[in-house]
């Protein structure tokens, strides 16, 4: 493995180290006060809130 690929690799793990850390935190995603502007976005997408894809 060549010295770019090395970067590269370093780069890709910590896209996914990134992503694990989010996926403990959409789990549990905090709770949306009634009539919010947030909770309004929620409307219509039951199955997967927009708080949920930040």
């Amino acid at each position: 493995m060549d010295e770019s690929e090395s970067l590269w690799l370093v780069r890709l793990e910590r896209c996914l180290d990134t992503a694990r850390s989010w996926e403990q935190r959409l789990a549990a995603p905090d709770p949306v006060t009634s009539g919010s502007s947030l909770a309004g976005d929620d409307k219509g997408l039951v199955t997967a809130h927009v708080r949920t894809a930040a």
